[in-house]
């Protein structure tokens, strides 16, 4: 068995040492998925169709995803009309957020639960590879529902409650006009950019959703500009800021605010770890980035967890590598070793 120990290495870009007392086997959770600085998520409500026709297109070809908030059931139709087309985005690695079959208000929980259930199908139907969905109201709908029936539902169905966490950077402004709806007008593209540099400086999860987007926008509309500046931003900034749906960064905070790693055994030639969070694996099943200390003499490594296994490079005394909660052991072999 290792003992706690001083390790040094140095430092290529200084040649300083660095000196600091570690246990092999210490594990940590990456604050972020691949260790970046910080995560923002790109979303949509109402399932219109300029978030197929502009957002879909713009977002992959940059690698990014996006959650949309669909409502199957709609009195427009929107989402049967366009199936296969929400279909191939799905595939393509965007999701679905629940936001009821028919974005209408509700007073009982008859009706309440066939808003969520009929709409959990549908996306069920239409991505069969998701799990977790979440859970938003139709804008303007009003539920008069207790909120702990609602949470019931919720646990039934699968879903998370809202955007799932995060600070949302608003994509349109709204004013008030005299005897009439609101008047709504795009962000500018100097806008999109501060979100950017705010998302760098926080370190935290902030997020845009839109409505209409792109030359064709619907109501409460983000111009091509403005949404081109942000998906530029975000993709100049990429190796800083992690760019994913809301589903999948609710996902790893959720399984990383909850999650404990702990060493199991360790000898001259292997260690095991084991890293819990108490949450249902079918739902949060997004692999978290974790670092663990190795002994200096183990450069390189085979880490396997199940069926997955891969082979990675120490640095600095740490391998990193992506792992599942509650999904069994974690083993990390000294490379070379049977």
């Amino acid at each position: 068995m290792f003992a706690d120990s001083y390790q040094s290495h140095i430092i290529p870009e200084t040649g300083l040492y660095r000196t600091y007392a570690e246990t092999p086997g210490t594990t940590v959770i990456c604050k972020w998925k691949d260790n970046k600085k910080a995560a923002y998520s790109l979303g949509a409500d109402d399932g219109l169709d300029s978030q197929l026709d502009y957002m879909v297109p713009e977002i992959l070809k940059r690698g990014f995803y996006a959650t949309f908030w669909v409502n199957p059931g709609h009195s427009g139709n929107r989402f049967k009309r366009r199936y296969d087309d929400w279909k191939e985005a799905a595939k393509n690695g965007c999701d679905f957020g629940n936001h009821t079959y028919r974005h209408i208000s509700v007073d009982n929980m008859e009706d309440a639960e066939y808003e969520m259930r009929e709409c959990a199908m549908a996306i069920r139907e239409a991505n069969p590879s998701q799990g977790l969905q979440l859970f938003r109201y139709g804008g303007g709908s009003d539920w008069n529902v207790p909120r702990e029936e609602i949470k019931l539902l919720m646990c039934k169905y699968g879903c998370a409650l809202d955007r799932g966490g995060g600070a949302t950077d608003r994509m349109y402004h709204s004013q008030a006009v005299p005897g009439g709806k609101n008047k709504t007008w795009s962000v500018t593209p100097e806008e999109c950019s501060m979100f950017v540099s705010r998302a760098l400086e926080s370190g935290d999860w902030r997020m845009s959703i839109v409505h209409g987007v792109g030359p064709n926008a619907e109501y409460l509309p983000t111009d091509e500009k403005a949404y081109g500046a942000l998906l530029d931003g975000l993709y100049e900034n990429k190796n800083e800021i992690w760019v994913s749906s809301n589903t999948r960064i609710h996902k790893y905070m959720t399984e990383r605010d909850g999650a404990k790693a702990a060493r199991l055994e360790i000898n001259e030639n292997y260690l095991r770890i084991i890293i819990t969070a108490g949450l249902n694996p079918y739902l949060y099943d997004y692999p978290l980035t974790v670092k663990t200390n190795v002994p200096f003499e183990w450069q390189y490594c085979d880490v396997a967890q199940g069926r997955n296994k891969i082979a990675v490079k120490s640095s600095y005394g740490y391998i990193t590598y992506e792992a599942l909660p509650d999904m069994g052991e974690i083993t990390v072999t000294k490379a070379g070793t049977a």
